[in-house]
């Protein structure tokens, strides 16, 4: 049985049809374009720690100069973000450190079977208005790649086919032995080690989709006012998530969010690709880029919009999975712990995904043992070496040369003895 869903009557649920094979999508993302959703700033739509309407951050007014504390601001800048890098702006607090990558590095190319998009064996796709949702969360290829010149992370997707409602999360952590508190972004009920220690998550989308940022228009938690953009690079969890800004800094600002590159194409024939290209260089502050290996996760969730008054369907910002799609019935103790990601990057061959997606029974001795946890290479992860320089390890001394033996002076040659002079004749004897 497939649930049917209802378009909102601002078409955002998108008229697009899965396994497109329409042109080329080039546009990137560059900012959020929702003036009323600013994070922690009280302000209207200007940058982080202004408490301002109009104007510069940390003046604390309307629509007048700094300093004057006239409008919704307290005259010095002390909204949420105070300007000097101690809220949630993008103040003048310590540079994030250098990043310890010296060297290209790469996972090379990384296939995953079609069709495996079912979760924890049993999921369907929704009815999306009269559209029937098909492949769009059907993972087939995963490449990273670390180019040290440009200091660019590239991520490269593969899916059957991808529309507005695709959702790909990517976990980046440089240990699997940090304790697994971490729900990852989306509300799919999956735990990793946790990015809160150290580490980022993506969560990636096409830009030119209807519902790229539907987190951000839209109060997707329950319990508190956060949002959830799309195209961002996420440092934590949790209620108070936070995100990168362009200085490589922590901010729950949408506007000063470092926004991902991300070119969608979708092929007349083959996978289509969603390829988002990350400034590694502001990385240095949330993950530990001297270690030499990093551990990646990659998984896929939906996002749909529900209509009016039923944003219950996607709370978090996941679709929920119920009986209809496949997940635990309302009779079912504690069923929210179903995990609603459809597939999964980096399952080796033997392990059964479906498994790896269902929920434990109940009770479980701890919360890590109720829900869906990743944590092992070829269960979820897979790991990548990297070519990093430790900043606390000095370089090795170099070995001196070995001095040049002089050579030996050459041995000059005996004179050459004088011949003895031929001993004149006698003369002869002349005759009487």
């Amino acid at each position: 049985m497939v649930l049917a869903v209802a378009a909102c009557g601002d078409d955002s649920a998108g008229d697009e049809t899965s396994g497109a094979t329409d042109d080329t999508t080039d546009s990137t993302t560059d900012g959020g374009d929702d003036p009323t959703t600013t994070g922690g700033d009280g302000d209207g739509d200007t940058t982080a720690g202004d408490g301002d309407g109009d104007t510069t951050a940390g003046d604390g007014d309307g629509d007048t100069t700094a300093g004057d504390g006239d409008g919704d601001g307290d005259g010095d800048g002390d909204g949420d973000g105070d300007g000097d890098g101690d809220g949630d702006g993008d103040g003048d607090g310590d540079s994030p450190p250098p990043i310890q990558w010296d060297e290209d590095f790469e996972t090379g190319l990384l296939e995953d079977p079609a069709a495996d998009d079912v979760g924890a064996g049993a999921y369907v796709y929704p009815t999306v208005g009269e559209e029937q949702l098909a492949g769009v969360a059907d993972l087939r290829s995963f490449s990273l790649s670390f180019d040290a010149e440009s200091q660019e992370l590239t991520v490269e997707v593969g899916l059957t086919a991808i529309d507005t409602h695709t959702r790909v999360g990517v976990v980046i952590v440089d240990s699997l032995d940090n304790p697994a508190n971490t729900w990852v972004i989306g509300g799919t009920e999956l735990r990793v080690p946790s990015y809160d220690v150290s580490g980022i998550q993506l969560v990636l989308t096409d830009p030119d989709g209807p519902l790229m940022d539907f987190g951000v228009a839209n109060d997707l938690h329950p319990f508190t006012d956060v949002l959830r953009p799309d195209n961002v690079i996420y440092t934590r969890e949790g209620f108070g998530g936070a995100w990168l800004d362009t200085t490589g800094r922590e901010t729950t600002i949408v506007e000063s969010a470092a926004r991902i590159p991300v070119v969608v194409k979708r092929p007349d024939e083959g996978v289509a690709t969603l390829t988002a290209t990350v400034d590694a260089s502001i990385l240095g502050g949330a993950i530990d880029t001297s270690a030499p290996t990093l551990y990646v996760a990659a998984y896929t969730y939906l996002l749909i919009d529900p209509g009016p008054g039923a944003l219950s369907a996607v709370e978090f910002g996941a679709l929920e999975m119920t009986e209809e799609l496949g997940g635990f019935g309302a009779e079912v103790d504690g069923n929210w712990r179903d995990a609603d990601a459809y597939d999964l990057m980096f399952v080796d061959a033997g392990v059964d995904q479906a498994a790896l997606l269902s929920a434990p029974a109940l009770p479980g001795p701890t919360d890590d043992d109720s829900v869906v946890v990743l944590r092992n290479l070829g269960e979820g992860f897979v790991a990548v070496p990297t070519a990093a320089t430790d900043p606390d390890e000095p370089d090795e001394p170099e070995t001196p040369e070995e001095p040049e033996t002089p050579e030996e002076p050459e041995t000059p040659e005996e004179p050459e003895t004088p011949e003895e002079p031929e001993t004149p004749e006698e003369p002869e004897t002349p005759a009487p």
